[in-house]
């Protein structure tokens, strides 16, 4: 009975003990999270938790600075496309390089230094401008005057009802050395005709052509870029030849002429066709296309091609 009684002071002792341990141990870890807390770590596991910690955060910097330098690499890699204010481009002006800000393609400060480098090399460097929807009394003859003052030949796709209303018009673009191109009658929707409505859309535009020039184009573009099998068809059994584009300025939807220039100078590229309209365009204005024309022409010279027409880009 005694023995049994000493055996449960015991076990009463080594609980006390116990005890006591644990509230040293809590207070020595209160002691030294004070101290973490004021600045001053010592060895010790507290010391060995902090280092655990600022692995975890230098591992997980580590992955944040690759994924911040990627987003920084495309983000360069987009401003090289972004155009510039008068204000930055001014300033890249004086520096001869490019200063970037936010929004849309890129206007070179200085297009023989800084794109000229990042064209594809070829022999044969030449782009052709084409205009769309004329010929008319107002935009029409602004088109040619600028392209006379630059000794540029074009390609003018026109529509039969223009023709009509236009002859002398369409007589003075093959009078100065354009090229011309049947753009249909009506600038009708093709895919919404059968092939007998394709055929007489191309048909009545020929004729309106030859009515003023005597002769019927080679070259066809479909209204809104639309080409349907019944046009190709219609266009094989007519030995016509089917004109797209590589660059489309979308002059047409009243686009700020910077934003038609960047558009151009950033997609240049030997065999380039350029979209532009020599009638009709956002409530019947077409300021911004002749606003452009200049820059554009003289852009792309200095990046080292040539204008041409559009069968000019097959010559040697």
């Amino acid at each position: 009975m005694g023995r049994m009684v000493r055996t449960a002071a015991g076990l009463r002792k080594e609980m006390v003990v116990a005890i006591v341990g644990v509230m040293v141990v809590s207070m020595v870890y209160g002691l030294i999270g004070l101290v973490e807390r004021l600045g001053g770590v010592g060895p010790g596991l507290g010391g060995q938790v902090i280092a655990a910690s600022e692995g975890a955060v230098g591992q997980s910097g580590e992955e944040t600075d690759q994924a911040v330098m990627t987003a920084d690499g495309l983000t360069a890699a987009a401003e090289e496309h972004a155009v510039k204010g008068p204000a930055a481009e001014a300033a890249a002006d004086s520096a001869g390089t490019e200063v970037p800000a936010a929004g849309g393609p890129s206007i070179p400060a200085a297009p023989s230094e800084q794109r000229a480098k990042q064209q594809p090399v070829d022999n044969n460097k030449r782009m052709a401008l084409t205009f769309d929807d004329g010929p008319d009394a107002k935009y029409t003859t602004q088109v040619l005057d600028v392209l006379k003052e630059y000794n540029i030949k074009a390609t003018f796709f026109v529509v039969g009802q223009q023709v009509e209303r236009y002859p002398e018009v369409l007589r003075r673009i093959r009078d100065e050395g354009h090229e011309i191109g049947n753009h249909s009658f009506g600038h009708a929707n093709l895919r919404k005709l059968s092939k007998k409505g394709v055929e007489r859309e191309i048909n009545r535009g020929d004729e309106a052509i030859q009515g003023v020039l005597g002769e019927k184009p080679a070259l066809f573009r479909a209204p809104y870029g639309i080409t349907p099998d019944t046009l190709t068809d219609v266009l094989k059994k007519k030995g016509k030849e089917l004109v797209g584009w590589t660059i489309d300025t979308r002059d047409w939807a009243g686009t700020p002429e910077d934003e038609i220039l960047g558009t151009v100078v950033d997609r240049v590229q030997p065999g380039g066709i350029v979209l532009m309209h020599s009638f009709g365009g956002k409530n019947s204005n077409l300021d911004n296309t002749i606003a452009a024309l200049p820059a554009v022409i003289e852009a792309v010279q200095e990046l080292g091609y040539s204008w041409t027409t559009v069968s000019g880009l097959s010559g040697e």
